[in-house]
């Protein structure tokens, strides 16, 4: 089963600050030029003290999305490689693993409690406080919802039955014919693999990058998210999903990129920008999505963020609040990675409040150029949907286009007639964003 990302970025490990700043002009990518390669040794980019020690006090004060925007990016050595053979299994879509427990909130709705929205972005007010005491003491009603964000009512359905809810449903092919086939390209020295689904034409086309979600790196195969690429390339957009560093085809870093993560965003940011500055022939520079599952999501946003894209949509994503990361990996999915995130960056607690809201991408939402789209199961008991229904009440004042779509019956992975509409909330997103107006080929309609 994928999972999201419960571990945000360590600010500035790995990353290098060159002088030429990258600037982007309607979602393309200039002054684009090559990320400093990393150095363990030193940590590049991290503050030192006079005896070369870091500084971990002046790390925590640090803000690691404007740091990455001092960066220049840009990958080499894209090359491809071999065609995949055809696989029959992707006419269908996902099937349910019945040897991976479905979480007990998924298959008894009763048992699903919806919390108001937790945006984490600022300290409470003392009123806040009191209100919240008051509230504990039965004195007082809930909070209202933030504007802009709506309280669905509890939902009332009967448990689910994986084996009917979620049956495999035939995909329709879109119009487009399309080939799919490997890519490697370097990020940082290393070599990073993926593969492509590439439509038919000699035009340049409109381009997505799915990152994926976790997976243990012994469950991962490299076709993840193939039958997601080929829906989309049969609707003419190109499809590019890497392998992250430690997956697949990908070389293979040190065990700490489990708890840091920033790894893999160069690689996402450093393929964006490969797009960008035309390295991809068969990519339109201008036309650029960005699109991810679980923590891939929280990537892809840091990724638009960071290097500009037309529009970037998570899917059961939108995990952006550290602290409220930490706190769900001790307590339920993880506790070993929670006390590697001690380890590495100190508990979130007073002293290390202020570090951990700079390490939270939703405090740099007004720095996010494009719209964002987000597809959450309301009983998923990962990313809860209280986690996008914050995101919204953090974007609506920013006047950020926003469009979140979630549905009743489904938990953190999406099955049967589940997944079709996710993916085709997907492509009409993808639709709006870099082809409105034109019609997709063979159909005559947008």
């Amino acid at each position: 089963m994928r999972r999201p990302s419960h571990l945000l970025l360590l600010c500035l490990l790995l990353a290098g600050c060159p002088a030429k700043p990258v600037t982007m002009k309607g979602g393309a990518a200039t002054g684009l030029g090559k990320a400093a390669p990393a150095d363990s040794a030193t940590l590049k980019g991290a503050p030192l003290k006079a005896d070369g020690s870091i500084d971990t006090e002046a790390l925590k004060r640090m803000c690691f999305i404007d740091a990455l925007k001092t960066q220049q990016w840009i990958g080499s050595d894209f090359a491809w490689g071999d065609a995949m053979p055809d696989d029959p299994a992707l006419k269908e879509t996902p099937h349910f693993n019945k040897d991976i427990p479905i979480p007990d909130v998924a298959v008894q709705p009763e048992k699903f409690v919806l919390d108001l929205p937790k945006s984490a972005v600022t300290p409470p007010t003392e009123e806040e406080k009191r209100q919240e005491q008051a509230q504990q003491k039965g004195n007082l009603q809930p909070a209202p919802m933030p504007k802009g964000v709506h309280q669905h009512p509890h939902v009332e359905a009967p448990p689910i039955d994986p084996n009917v809810d979620w049956a495999p449903v035939a995909v329709q092919e879109g119009p487009v014919k399309f080939t799919t086939k490997s890519f490697s390209y370097r990020s940082e020295g290393l070599k990073i693999g993926g593969f492509a689904a590439i439509p038919e034409g000699t035009d340049r086309k409109p381009t997505v990058i799915l990152i994926h979600g976790y997976v243990p790196t012994e469950r991962y195969t490299s076709d993840n998210l193939r039958r997601e690429a080929e829906y989309l390339a049969s609707r003419d957009f190109l499809v590019l999903v890497p392998d992250l560093r430690n997956y697949g085809s990908s070389d293979k870093v040190d065990a700490n990129e489990e708890i840091r993560r920033l790894g893999y965003l160069h690689d996402t940011i450093i393929l964006l920008s490969m797009v960008h500055t035309g390295q991809i022939p068969e990519g339109d520079p201008g036309e650029v999505c960005l699109w991810g599952f679980g923590h891939g999501g929280d990537i892809a946003v840091k990724a638009a963020i960071v290097g500009g894209a037309q529009g970037v949509m998570t899917i059961s994503g939108t995990g952006l609040q550290m602290a409220l990361d930490h706190d769900m990996f001790a307590k339920t999915m993880c506790p070993a990675a929670a006390a590697g995130m001690d380890a590495l960056y100190g508990p979130p607690n007073a002293e290390n409040d202020s570090w951990y809201r700079n390490m939270t991408a939703s405090n740099f939402f007004s720095q996010l150029s494009c719209p964002i789209g987000m597809v959450n199961g309301e009983l998923d008991p990962i990313v809860t949907i209280d986690r996008p229904r914050g995101i919204l009440s953090i974007i609506t004042p920013l006047g950020i286009q926003a469009q979140m779509n979630s549905l009743p019956r489904t938990g953190h992975n999406f099955y049967g007639h589940d997944w079709l509409s996710m993916m085709q909330v997907t492509a009409q997103f993808m639709q709006d964003r870099m082809r409105a107006g034109k019609p997709l080929p063979g159909t005559g309609t947008p």
